[in-house]
């Protein structure tokens, strides 16, 4: 597991800033899921 409290500041802010990109991408994807599903 990744050290995440210990690094860098820099280095921080950018992996907060990938978590939340891909945590909005997942859901977009769940949303679109999900939409898809209730036209079925």
């Amino acid at each position: 597991m990744h050290d995440f409290w210990n690094a860098e500041d820099d280095q921080q802010q950018e992996e907060t800033i990938t978590f939340l990109k891909n945590t909005a991408l997942l859901g977009a994807a769940i949303a679109f899921l999900v939409r898809g599903s209730e036209n079925q």
